[in-house]
């Protein structure tokens, strides 16, 4: 006959803590990584914004010189 042990219960909640534990840690990671990409997003946007308003200023700035 097969000796059948019963299941180490604590074993298991710790197995089972663990990867809640792992879980999180994956879930943060993954927040931070969206927060990161979307900041640098603004920034890029910012520099195209900026960009385009020094192009404009130096147009601008072209066209009285002109006149």
């Amino acid at each position: 006959m097969e000796n059948s042990s019963p299941p180490n219960y604590q074993a298991l909640y710790l197995r089972a803590e663990e990867e809640r534990q792992r879980e999180a840690e994956l879930r943060k990671q993954a927040e931070e990584r969206e927060r990161q990409a979307e900041e640098r997003g603004r920034q890029a946007e910012e520099r195209q914004q900026k960009a385009e308003e020094y192009q404009q200023q130096a147009e601008q700035e072209r066209d009285q010189k002109k006149k």
